[in-house]
């Protein structure tokens, strides 16, 4: 990259500028010139620290909330993943439930069903309490 070139002010421009000769008006100036342009740079750079650490201050905030919503995420799977075990528990014994039906409907039509009866307790009367 090319650096600037800036000519003098027109009052210095009547000055010699040969290399052998030191014109204190010309050294001054260009000495000014190059501490505007530091102060320019200087400048430049401490917006640019301050972008990179507001960057660096933002990705690690959203570090921190993609690591919390991950670490939520995890959770509601793992719940997720208990209901659908606990639902397949709940499908596995209903199915064999309505297989037993099936047979038993089966047997009902062809006539081979024995119903149990319930065992009726005998019940006692109160004056029989003592037996």
């Amino acid at each position: 990259m090319k650096p600037e070139q800036v000519d003098p002010p027109s009052e210095f421009s009547g000055l010699p500028t040969d290399v052998g000769h030191l014109d204190v008006k010309d050294l001054l100036f260009r000495y000014g010139e190059a501490m505007a342009r530091c102060g320019q740079l200087e400048n430049q750079v401490r917006i640019l620290e301050e972008k990179t650490q507001s960057l660096e201050e933002a990705a690690d905030g959203s570090r921190s909330e993609l690591q919390s919503l991950l670490q939520q995420e995890e959770k509601e799977l793992k719940q997720k993943e208990q209901t659908i075990a606990s639902l397949k528990i709940q499908l596995l014994t209903a199915k064999a439930e309505i297989d037993r039906l099936k047979e038993k409907l089966s047997l009902a039509e062809e006539g081979g069903l024995i119903r149990q009866r319930r065992r009726q307790r005998h019940q006692r009367h109160w004056w029989q309490v003592w037996r």
